[in-house]
């Protein structure tokens, strides 16, 4: 929160590249491929992470063990946390609940195509989480110096057209990915578009659905969460057992849509009011091409390349405004 970005990297890239050491290790010494030796070394970077957290922080921690506790504000505090932590284990199981239920519901070779579909979405989840990083502090320090809501708007909408149209080229190019992958995988093609929409739409609802944590009212982020994780798990077992892997993914694409859908309209009603229309036809109509995508109503690649082309065209239409705000990415939009 205080964009300590150096501070923030180590101590997310010396943890990591410690346990990849280990795992290099383990691949030329048997005595190391164990999964308690493996839990063990997962902790110890956890521990190694905390060390190098400290040593950032050894002042602040400092004043921290000297001070005195602050009572009185201890409730403001907790009545915005607490809420955060049960949001947080809600979250995990709308993020993660697909995989078990598709181990569950489906074949091997389901789990293992949604695996592949979401491994390259994954690209997607490292920019989500990299932009959550710099976007939190950023937006509540530009509550306090007072920045006008336009330029949050300008955020949101520039986030939205990239976001919209990276679903959209995936889809349009899905096509090339069997040539890189076993013949047994041919149709992560149909689905990687529909695992996009994750991480692309979680990524905009932290600017649309900031209004919540700008005005204090996290006691509603996990009524928000565990409604869309009901919406998830009800569709999983309704679409897994007939299209599997597919099923999975549409389940997951919608109920990230109805989270999206709730934070967005409750940051408009506790916050301020944001222009919504564009932004609910752009998630409706990605939602309807990942749907019918996903579950393969056809399987004519030409089909899919048509509908993601014009639907790409459409997005530059629509947010036609929003691209001259593009060249102000070259000198930083924060």
């Amino acid at each position: 929160m205080q964009e300590w970005a150096v501070a923030y990297s180590v101590t997310k890239v010396f943890p990591k590249l410690f346990f990849l050491s280990f795992v290099l290790c383990a691949y030329f010494y048997l005595q190391f491929q164990s999964l308690q030796t493996l839990l063990f070394m997962q902790v110890l970077s956890w521990f190694l992470a905390i060390a190098v957290m400290s040593v950032f922080l050894a002042q602040v921690l400092k004043r921290a063990m000297t001070a005195q506790l602050p009572f009185k504000g201890l409730r403001p505090l907790l009545s915005f946390g607490l809420p955060l932590v049960l949001n947080g284990i809600a979250f995990w199981g709308l993020t993660y609940v697909d995989r078990l239920m598709l181990a569950h519901y489906a074949s091997f070779a389901d789990v293992g195509l949604y695996a592949i579909a979401a491994g390259f979405a994954g690209v997607a989840m490292l920019f989500q989480q990299i932009f959550s990083t710099v976007w939190h502090p950023t937006i509540y320090r530009w509550v306090a110096e007072g920045v006008q809501l336009e330029r949050v708007c300008t955020v949101s909408a520039v986030l939205q057209l990239i976001s919209f149209l990276l679903i959209a080229l995936v889809g349009s190019f899905a096509w090339l990915l069997p040539y890189f992958l076993p013949q047994d995988y041919f149709a992560v093609e149909f689905i990687i578009a529909a695992c996009m929409i994750q991480p692309l739409f979680l990524m905009i609802s932290e600017v649309s659905g900031i209004g919540i944590s700008v005005s204090r009212a996290t006691k509603y982020l996990p009524a928000v969460t565990v409604a869309a994780l009901i919406v998830n798990i009800g569709l999983n077992v309704w679409l897994i057992p007939l299209f599997g892997a597919g099923g999975a993914a549409v389940a997951t694409a919608v109920s990230t849509g109805i989270y999206l859908l709730f934070k967005t309209e409750l940051s408009w009603r506790l916050w301020c009011t944001q222009p919504t229309a564009r932004l609910y036809l752009s998630m409706m109509l990605t939602l309807t091409g990942c749907i019918v995508q996903a579950l393969a109503i056809t399987e004519n690649t030409v089909y899919y390349m048509v509908m993601w082309s014009s639907f790409a065209v459409f997005l530059l239409y629509l947010y036609r405004d929003v691209l001259p705000k593009l060249k102000e990415l070259k000198h930083g939009i924060f």
